[in-house]
């Protein structure tokens, strides 16, 4: 059994493109989190699509239940949007994200 923990992030921007990098870097040290693929609620059209060579999801719709044990990290830089997107999710089965990338 994988002591991996399941992460998804939210956002396809700068800001969650430096998130992987982060997740990235504590793997290379000590492999913590097993990354499922980005979230971007504002583009659910770009599911199926990759970036930095990994799947985006989608939407919250095709966001894996969270109630199996997958953490996300809010990887939206604009305060307001960020704001909205967790507050929905807390409103939601995706729980709350991690405020920073713990190993």
């Amino acid at each position: 059994m994988s002591d991996l923990r399941d992460l998804i992030i939210l956002g396809t921007g700068g800001y969650a493109q430096e998130l992987l990098w982060i997740v990235d870097d504590l793997n290379a040290l000590r492999p913590t989190w097993n990354f499922l693929g980005f979230v971007d609620p504002a583009a659910p059209s770009k599911k199926g699509h990759l970036y930095y060579d990994r799947p985006i999801l989608g939407g919250w719709e095709d966001a894996p239940d969270a109630r199996k044990g997958i953490y996300f990290a809010c990887g939206l830089e604009a305060p307001q949007t960020r704001k909205k997107e967790c507050q929905e999710a807390n409103g939601s089965d995706i729980g709350p994200p991690l405020s920073c990338i713990p190993v």
